[in-house]
């Protein structure tokens, strides 16, 4: 019976604690999808200026022709 009456405080302690610890993942989900966005933006860009880059090189070498 006592070993009963544990698992109920256990329970309502696993309650209390659920919304924090599901509020603590959920932040730091939130963060970390943030922190990929901001790294997969400036990755994108990164790579447009590099295909600009050499566009515009290879157009420069192309008008050095004429």
């Amino acid at each position: 019976m006592v070993q009963s009456v544990r698992c109920v405080k256990c329970a309502a302690v696993r309650r209390a604690q659920a919304p924090a610890l599901a509020q603590m993942f959920t932040a730091s989900a939130t963060r970390a999808r943030r922190s990929s966005k901001a790294f997969n933006g400036a990755r994108h860009r990164a790579s447009m200026l590099q295909s600009l880059r050499i566009i515009l090189s290879r157009g420069h070498r192309q008008l050095e022709d004429f």
